[in-house]
């Protein structure tokens, strides 16, 4: 079956089967993407349907900047803008 196929064409129950193992054996999506034959986007669009379902927060990727707080790092100068 292609990536592409898959999207529309597998039953929920299998969605729901690779984010179980994704979760269950910590796997990156890519890896469990590329093991199935199905795209990443795929696999992260099935997993947050399963959190929004389970009631979990979603999951965002880490900022840039201290912390990952999305704030500049410490004694990070200001961005010159050429004026």
């Amino acid at each position: 079956m292609s990536k592409h196929a898959c999207v529309k064409a597998c039953p929920k129950e299998f969605r729901d089967k690779v984010v179980q193992l994704m979760q269950a054996a910590n796997r990156s999506t890519g890896k469990v993407a590329k093991e199935f034959d199905i795209s990443p986007d795929s696999v992260r669009a099935w997993g947050a349907a399963v959190r929004a379902r389970s009631g979990q927060p979603e999951e965002r990727p880490a900022q840039c900047g201290a912390g990952g707080t999305g704030a500049p790092a410490a004694g990070a100068r200001p961005a010159e803008t050429g004026v």
